[in-house]
């Protein structure tokens, strides 16, 4: 009899976990509300922040299918220079538990960001209640986004990309039950999924965004299951981004490109904080439960994947991470150590919050890995207190305080829920 490698027998039960995960989520979409409001908001394209690091070269870059079969490419953007890299922050292991009490080594300030939201409409006070969906319908339809072959120097890296393509799906709001998509402008989330998932399992969150005045781009970065790309996938966010922007999308000439957000769950998380700190058109990035892992979950090792491209602080690795080169707000909506899927202390989402700049914020709960996905207790809380900051920031909208983890009411309303641990901001 002959024996399987060990190497072999490790992806085998990595890729029975991925599948178990998969099947868990595919019952895991949401449905949008419909109405008749309009946002009404002046549209205005997104002006020149004071860095151009992240590649913002419009349809130059990104524009059509057609320009990404070019061997040639374009450079995403120049070179960053960004501020001093932090000292890496103190031991993780503190605290055997550290995870799930608070202690001094998580709410630390390694910087101040002021995100520019561009120009704030008064959006008036905020009626109903942010989890449950918005006054309109949801336009939806399918999308491949070209990526260019090209060279993006940014946040310390040099990465390179080859052309491609990626399969998305662009969800808007929309007057007239999802027929067309209704008058803009409207901000732009980009939303990436976790490690060998797919947007469409987050479907509950992407029409939840777009009833409530949001276009979004959900979409499938490059990847696979063992080798770590994060640097690469983040190049393609900022690509995709350009794509948009560029206009040749169904809703070109609808979004405010000045108002950019991400979100992400797990690997996807991870990508999203990697891409804001290469573009500075991103404002806000919501965490899923972000990963700072380099490849699979390391309880599964795969040589030399483990801890490659650090985002957040890696104690084990003593890499600060890039999060200080970021222009945006944070906010993590986490979990603790997941003994299957996401066991590292070293990798939590907790870090994420930690090497983030001010402002930043933390709810913490007391639920698995998947549960941004498979818990409708953290599902309606993720719901609430993200939209909650987006209405604020970006819309302007007011009497969302007792949702916002960064207000007194909405740390103690949240702190209510047996489900979460802990509430914090910066």
């Amino acid at each position: 009899m002959c024996k399987m490698p060990l190497k072999s027998i490790r992806f085998a039960l990595y890729t029975i976990i991925v599948i178990l995960v998969s099947i868990q989520l595919v019952s895991c979409e949401g449905s949008s509300g419909a109405g008749d409001e309009d946002a009404g908001q002046k549209k205005s394209s997104k002006n020149n922040k004071e860095n151009k690091d992240a590649g913002n070269n419009g349809s130059e870059d990104a524009g059509d299918t057609e320009d990404a079969g070019s061997n040639e490419g374009e450079d995403a953007g120049a070179d960053a220079s960004g501020p001093p890299m932090p000292d890496p922050p103190r031991p993780c292991a503190e605290d055997p538990d550290s995870d799930r009490h608070p202690n001094s080594d998580v709410n630390q300030v390694t910087g101040t960001v002021v995100p520019d939201f561009g120009d704030v409409p008064e959006g008036g006070e905020f009626e109903g209640k942010p989890e449950e969906a918005g006054p309109y319908g949801v336009f939806t339809q399918k999308v491949k986004v070209p990526v260019l072959a090209g060279t993006l120097e940014a946040a310390g890296y040099k990465i390179q990309v080859t052309n491609g393509v990626l399969d998305g799906t662009v969800y808007a709001p929309s007057l007239d039950g999802g027929n067309t998509v209704a008058d803009g402008p409207f901000p732009l989330i980009v939303l990436l999924p976790g490690h060998g998932l797919s947007y469409t399992g987050y479907a509950t969150y992407s029409l939840h965004f777009a009833s409530h005045g949001f276009a979004v781009l959900g979409v499938d970065t490059r990847s696979n299951l063992t080798t770590a790309t994060h640097d690469k996938e983040a190049f393609e966010v900022v690509q995709c981004i350009n794509w948009m922007e560029a206009g040749n999308n169904p809703v070109a000439g609808k979004l405010d490109m000045t108002k950019v957000a991400m979100a992400g769950h797990s690997k996807g998380g991870k990508v999203s904080f990697f891409a804001a700190a290469l573009d500075p058109r991103i404002d806000l990035v919501i965490g899923w439960d972000p990963s700072n892992s380099g490849g699979p979950p390391c309880s599964i090792p795969v040589p030399m994947e483990c801890n490659l491209f650090p985002v957040a602080p890696n104690c084990q690795a003593q890499d600060p991470g890039v999060l200080h080169y970021m222009h945006a707000e944070t906010l993590v909506l986490g979990e603790p150590r997941d003994a299957m899927l996401n066991p590292d202390r070293h990798h939590n989402s907790i870090h994420f919050y930690r090497g983030a700049p001010s402002p930043a914020s933390l709810v913490f709960f007391d639920a698995g890995h998947v549960a941004p996905m498979s818990s409708d207790a953290v599902i309606a809380i993720n719901k609430r207190v993200q939209m909650a900051m987006l209405l604020s920031r970006f819309k302007g909208m007011t009497g969302l305080e007792s949702y916002l983890p960064d207000q007194p009411e909405g740390r103690d309303y949240l702190e209510n829920f047996d489900i979460v641990i802990r509430v914090e901001n910066k």
